[in-house]
């Protein structure tokens, strides 16, 4: 599988043909689960833990599975019974967070600090597309990752209105921004940093991110 900015990408074959079938269904319970996290993340931590770690934790597995493990040619069963063997692998962790809330609030750093980390990656192999760039997805992960959950162990009070803030602002904008159009997808996004085609991105996108900003401290200062 190719991008329209020349490089090859992961291929998730039924599960990307899958989702976008349903995507009416997946927008609306990620603006769904965006709005909860917004207006009631900070009030009901526990909840809120138990929500985050349960969606991450399932949709990394799946992308693992689809990407690495599952052919690209399956039938849409497979895709259902993956999706609901990860849902309840997420869901064992995501109560085992909720039950231990020190323990759930430092994965939710953990997954902030892996996803800033990446960020950071992304601007290094702009500025410096020459070097080690396997090293550098490694310490930029690796610093982001600790570097997450260092800050919350020290902010534990207000980690989970952060990150659920965050989070929630996040799913809302995106869920919204599938049923209007004008988002690419986060691994066209990344192709195009890498071959500095960030100027044939759509302007839309700067608007999206915008909001989502707007509405991570609208959500933080309520």
């Amino acid at each position: 599988m190719e991008s329209q900015h020349g490089c090859p990408v992961f291929n998730t074959g039924p599960l990307e043909a899958f989702m976008i079938h349903y995507y009416i269904a997946f927008s609306s319970i990620a603006m769904l689960i965006g709005v909860s996290l917004v207006i009631y993340g900070g009030r009901y931590p526990k909840t809120t833990i138990f929500t985050i770690i349960t969606l991450a934790v399932m949709m990394a597995l799946l992308l693992l599975l689809w990407i690495y493990c599952l052919p690209e040619s399956a039938p849409e069963w497979l895709v259902w019974i993956s999706l609901v063997n990860c849902f309840f692998l997420g869901l064992g962790i995501g109560i085992a967070g909720a039950y231990w809330p020190r323990f759930g609030v430092e994965v939710l750093g953990a997954i902030i600090g892996l996803a800033v980390g990446y960020g950071l990656y992304e601007v290094i192999e702009i500025m410096v597309p020459e070097g080690n760039l396997t090293a550098a997805i490694a310490c930029c992960l690796t610093i982001g990752g600790l570097a997450g959950i260092g800050i919350v162990f020290c902010l534990f009070d207000y980690a989970v209105i952060f990150c659920s803030s965050g989070i929630g602002a996040y799913m809302l904008i995106r869920g919204l921004a599938s049923l209007l159009g004008g988002y690419p997808s986060e691994l066209e996004i990344g192709l195009a940093s890498n071959n500095d085609s960030i100027g044939y991105l759509p302007n839309s996108l700067y608007l999206y991110w915008t909001c989502m900003f707007l509405v991570w401290v609208l959500s933080m200062m309520g």
